[in-house]
């Protein structure tokens, strides 16, 4: 449990920040769209939600738990909205 909420914490300490950059530089730069910064705030609100669910499954099944533990970071392996909004400025660059 222990494990899963200090991952939690880490998350909600990133989507600060993100949140920040999003209010301070992202919010109105030309290339990108408003539509990208909310599928890019839930990508990044998705992994502490997780991570609390992991550790308060724990309280009813460790198993369960461990298996979302595992699961969470092969989710987040996978190209995510950033990664691909990253590559679509790169490809408008070149």
């Amino acid at each position: 449990m222990f494990y899963g909420l200090s991952l939690a914490l880490t998350g909600a300490v990133y989507n600060l920040l993100w949140f920040y950059i999003v209010k301070q530089y992202l919010h109105r730069h030309p290339k990108i769209d408003r539509h990208f910064i909310r599928r890019a705030s839930f990508w990044s609100i998705g992994y502490p939600a997780l991570y609390l669910i992991a550790a308060l499954l724990s309280l009813v099944t460790v198993r369960g738990s461990l298996f979302l533990y595992i699961l969470i970071p092969l989710f987040y392996l996978l190209p995510s909205t950033i990664d691909q909004q990253l590559l679509d400025l790169s490809d408008e660059a070149t």
